[in-house]
């Protein structure tokens, strides 16, 4: 179930981050990179709070998180 959506910009080409929970309560990170509608990239946050999994999807959108996939 998607919870929150985060932009960086506002448009369809901006890069985006969407937080998931899960049927079992864990959360999900699924990332959009600039300009793409392809598949995400999707990190799992089991064991965290959805403050943990809004902290790392907006270092993404930040500069600060960089991801490997």
């Amino acid at each position: 179930m998607l919870v929150r959506s985060l932009q960086n910009e506002s448009g369809s080409t901006a890069a985006r981050a969407e937080i998931h929970q899960n049927e079992d309560g864990s959360f999900e990170v699924h990332y959009y990179s600039v300009g793409t509608s392809a598949s995400p990239i999707v990190e799992s946050y089991a064991n965290h709070s959805i403050h943990y999994a809004e902290s790392a999807a907006l270092n993404w959108l930040e500069g600060i998180k960089v991801l490997n996939g």
